[in-house]
């Protein structure tokens, strides 16, 4: 990508993320949806490449499935926190004993309560930042923090002590020793990725302990219609936030 190019972008990005911050998280998100910033048909509800690309999705459910008998939780109760278009999230669905799909995105979890047709599945509208979230055992978080600011993220790390396990994935570059670590941003479509960064949840500011941290799967990451060439990868992290009580 041209120098030009590379500076238009970074113009874009600033643009858009001063409006931003001046809109609350759902605003943001639902105009995202609305007018399908991460692709997909016009009217359609898309999430981007991370659940659109059947390579990643299908490698991603058989890594879960594989984890759901080891660590003993197929059968327990599900919750999914940014649920988004839920291509992931209904083939998850089998394996859970009750599955909570979360977004805080209000018109989205409405048009999956009217068209999801399958096992039953609680959807519900869930502020994760501000709000309290549903009991469960499992927590998911599939490619959420990446689209969140640092503060945003540090006000929903202590709510997930309450699960024996979450299930965190993030998009980060392929070369992680150039790239420098929990970059700030704006709430909204970007990622750190295209700064060259990713979210690092055991490096301040949020330092997780690293004891607690397990990787469970790592797959090549997908191009971006924004004009980033490097499609990084995508990493599933296992929390176990209780583990060291």
């Amino acid at each position: 990508m041209s120098q030009a190019r590379q500076l238009y972008r970074a113009i874009k990005r600033h643009i858009i993320g001063s409006i931003n911050r001046r809109r609350d998280v759902a605003s943001v998100f639902e105009m995202i949806y609305r007018k399908n910033r991460w692709g997909g048909k016009a009217g359609d509800f898309f999430s981007g490449g991370g659940t659109g690309n059947e390579a990643i999705a299908a490698q991603y459910i058989a890594a879960i499935e594989r984890l759901a008998d080891l660590e003993g939780f197929r059968g327990m109760k599900f919750l999914d926190l940014g649920c988004g278009d839920f291509r992931i999230g209904s083939r998850l669905v089998p394996l859970a004993g009750h599955y909570t799909a979360a977004d805080i995105v209000a018109p989205l979890i409405a048009h999956h309560q009217t068209h999801y047709h399958g096992p039953p599945v609680d959807f519900q509208v869930v502020d994760m930042i501000d709000g309290p979230l549903p009991d469960a055992d499992v927590c998911f978080i599939r490619q959420v923090f990446q689209h969140l600011s640092n503060s945003q993220i540090a006000k929903v790390l202590p709510k997930l002590e309450k699960f024996r396990w979450v299930i965190i994935t993030e998009h980060l570059p392929s070369n992680e020793h150039s790239a420098v670590p929990n970059l700030d941003k704006v709430h909204g479509t970007d990622i750190r990725l295209m700064r060259n960064s990713r979210v690092y949840l055991h490096l301040p500011p949020f330092s997780l302990p690293q004891s607690q941290l397990t990787t469970v799967l790592e797959v090549p990451g997908h191009g971006f219609d924004g004009g980033i060439a490097e499609p990084g990868v995508i990493r599933t992290l296992l929390y176990r936030p209780q583990s060291g009580v």
